[in-house]
């Protein structure tokens, strides 16, 4: 299910207080307007493990007991393009969900008061490597987000499953 199908179902459930309704409305529609297509993946055997807010939850547990998350992203409608356009906007997608996963796992919630709020979050320092230009942004991409610790080191990969 696309990330913005589950932000309007939150919206439209009478269920979430209105301020989260209206938050996830407006976020619903600019997902929408989106150029990068996001889905999450349910939990292992099929189970569609709800957070307080009624998204996915995209948590999984590594063998060492961190987090991980994953998520299937592309980029909608691409007309071929060369590798370096390809590189920018893999650039851009690496972007969209790391830096939340490191929210989520220090304990910081989105649209609620008090010490675990979550006011602004950035990212100060992001490196991407190319392990190779075989990839097409365009096709869906694997995102995995590994969280090391809870503070400040988040590793995400895109992984391109391609037949070549």
């Amino acid at each position: 299910m696309p990330l913005e199908d589950q932000m309007a179902g939150i919206a439209a459930s009478p269920e979430n207080p209105e301020r989260v309704r209206r938050v996830m409305k407006n976020l619903s529609e600019e997902r929408r307007k989106s150029n990068i297509e996001i889905r999450g993946i349910p939990q292992p055997e099929g189970r569609h493990v709800l957070t307080i807010q009624g998204m996915w939850d995209s948590k999984r547990l590594d063998q060492d007991g961190k987090p991980v998350y994953l998520w299937w992203m592309r980029a909608k409608d691409l007309q071929h393009c060369d590798t370096p356009m390809q590189k920018c906007i893999l650039g851009y997608m690496s972007d969209l969900q790391f830096v939340n996963s490191t929210a989520t796992v220090l304990g910081l919630e989105r649209l609620s008061r008090g010490p675990n709020a979550l006011a602004m979050i950035s990212s100060l320092d992001h490196s991407i490597w190319y392990y190779n230009e075989d990839f097409d942004c365009g096709d869906w991409l694997l995102y995995v987000v590994r969280c090391e610790n809870y503070y400040d080191l988040t590793l995400p990969q895109l992984i391109a499953f391609r037949d070549r």
